[in-house]
């Protein structure tokens, strides 16, 4: 008898433990389970490059020349207006460098679909860390 009564009270006492440690937990402020993004947004163009591409516009508008036939494309990869021979001994790596650089604007010509001027900012947004 007196075996049960031990079993009943160590019963008991694991519940009262149990029971204070639930307790506690609902005490506990809530962790924020909002997820983090691994990414953010970036711009497309910089805020000096946008005010320039405005300007081009308005020149393109105004001028009656060579640029008349062309069309304004920017952040051009440098890679989209080389055509590299058959035979070409440029390896892969050399080939991702050249895929990395892009250009800030490219005037092209509808017809040809040829590059007909480059332009390249040397604004803040090209300054590279160490």
């Amino acid at each position: 008898m007196l075996v049960i009564l031990v079993i009943i009270l160590f019963l008991l006492f694991g519940a009262l433990i149990a029971a204070v440690l639930v307790f506690i937990n609902f005490l506990k402020p809530k962790q924020d389970l909002t997820i983090e993004p691994l990414y953010q947004e970036n711009e497309m163009i910089s805020a000096g490059e946008d005010r320039f591409r405005k300007v081009l516009f308005l020149i393109k508008k105004q001028y009656r020349g060579i640029l008349n036939d062309c069309d304004i494309q920017s952040q051009v990869s440098l890679i989209s207006l080389i055509k590299f021979s058959t035979g070409s001994q440029i390896s892969g790596a050399e080939r991702q460098k050249i895929a990395a650089k892009h250009l800030d604007f490219v005037f092209y010509d509808r017809k040809t679909r040829k590059a007909r001027l480059v332009i390249e900012l040397d604004d803040k947004s090209h300054l590279r860390l160490p």
